[in-house]
């Protein structure tokens, strides 16, 4: 999600390189969701809460701005997505979903699912 910080921040140039492609191990891409599967477990004391600033649901607009997923696009570089699919602090469904949104756009990506793997692995 940091894509077009430097325009947001004010900063007065473009970047000098393009992302040719981005690996994601068990990553969080839609921190609104990720708060709302977690239920009341999604305390200030959180890590998406204490990455945000906020409880996700309390600040939906700045989880929706944090989150990769609501910067797919047609340019969006391609992706290798790794996911546990025992991960209970980032349930796997963030990467199903992610790799959707990759597919509505066109853009060439590869979604491993780890079995009996939890939030880590060897790779």
């Amino acid at each position: 999600g940091t894509l077009n910080a430097h325009r947001e921040l004010g900063f007065p140039f473009e970047p000098k390189y393009q992302v040719a492609a981005v690996v994601s191990f068990f990553g969080p891409m839609d921190l609104l969701a990720l708060g709302n599967a977690k239920g009341d477990k999604t305390t200030q004391n959180s890590s998406v809460s204490k990455f945000l600033g906020a409880i996700p649901a309390q600040a939906p607009e700045l989880a929706k701005q944090a989150s990769p997923i609501s910067y797919v696009s047609a340019q969006t570089p391609p992706f290798l997505l790794l996911h546990g699919n025992k991960d209970k602090q980032v349930p796997i469904v963030q990467s199903i979903e992610f790799q959707k949104q990759l597919d509505q756009h066109g853009i060439e990506n590869q979604l491993l699912i780890e079995p009996d793997v939890g939030h880590s692995a060897k790779v």
